[in-house]
Formats: structure tokens, sequence, C-alpha cells
């Protein structure tokens, strides 16, 4: 299984253990919001039923950015690049390099485990996070949407850029009114 594959089958098991263990009242709709990976007509009928969900959508989805996953959902995502790098570098030993050239073997073989580990970890958190920001913007509500105006304004945040884009998606100003 792919990080990508195992990514996504996380996210909607640990998005629930995630926000709720931490908020009570985690909205449904917002949940699968962050564990997403439709297509475009899904998608759409998801951003409907986000809208519609309002203030407990907007709620669940600020925790969601300001907590970020949790930390045993993080281990997870973990645990399966490992499993992920484990099984790259075996089929590498035994000789499969799969028609890669010989510059992108070595930039294969050039990534310890634990860097990407970590890297695992780190796109995963952004994934998360962005996607707590692009749900705001699709809720549009008040309290989100100063969130979204804060980050975008903030030029040392990392998710200034989704903030900014997100804005901008939903028709809002980047800055506040």
């Amino acid at each position: 299984m792919t990080l990508v594959g195992a990514t996504a089958r996380l996210v909607v098991v640990g998005a629930t253990a995630a926000i709720v263990g931490c908020h009570a009242s985690a909205d449904p709709i917002a949940l699968r919001w962050l564990s997403q990976d439709c297509t475009a007509g899904e998608r759409a009928r998801l951003e409907t039923e986000l809208r519609n969900e309002g203030r407990p959508a907007e709620s669940t989805l600020i925790v969601a950015f300001e907590r970020g996953p949790s930390n045993s959902l993080l281990d997870e995502v973990a645990a399966d690049a490992g499993s992920e790098y484990d099984e790259i570098e075996s089929a590498l030993a035994a000789g499969r390099t799969y028609g890669l050239s010989v510059a992108e073997l070595a930039a294969i073989r050039a990534v310890s485990r634990d860097d990407h580990v970590l890297r695992a970890r780190e796109e995963f958190t952004r994934s998360y996070k962005a996607a707590a920001l692009s749900g705001l913007a699709v809720v549009a509500r008040t309290r989100g949407n100063e969130l979204l105006r804060r980050v975008a304004a903030d030029p040392t945040s990392p998710d200034r850029a989704i903030a900014r884009v997100s804005l901008r998606r939903a028709g809002l100003p980047t800055s506040p009114p």
C-alpha cells in the first residue's frame, strides 16, 4: 500500500479520533471533509453538505486546524511510511528497479528511513490543516473567515498561501474588512 492510500484510509479512521477525542461535538460532515478522497462529483456534494452544516462544521474545522492531527494518527502515518520505505528498500535490494534511471535510483536511495517517515508526518499534517482551511472557506462563517484572514495575513505562517487561496476561492477579501 502506498502512503497516499494509507493516508486516505487513516484519515477516515483517524480524523474522528483526532478531533472527537478533544472536541466531543465534532461535526460528522466536517470530519468527512477532512478525510475526503473523492471524485469531483462527490466533492461538490460534500461541499454543499459542509456549507449547510454551518456553525458545527466551522467549530470542528477550527479545532482541526489549530490542533492538527492527533499524535496517535501521526504515529500511524509514520508506521505506514516506515513500512512503505522497507518495501521499497527490499525491492531495490532484490534488483527490481521498475525502469527507473540510475539517477532516480540514487535519489531514492539517498533518503534515509527516518527522513522518509518525518516527511510523511509533515506532509500529512500540512494536508490535514490545508483541508481544514479550505473547509472553512466553504462554510464561510464569521469565526472561520477571521481565522483564514489572520493566517493569510501572517507572513510567518506556513499555511499563509492556502489561507489566501481559500479566501479567494470563497470570494472573500484576503484582508480584514
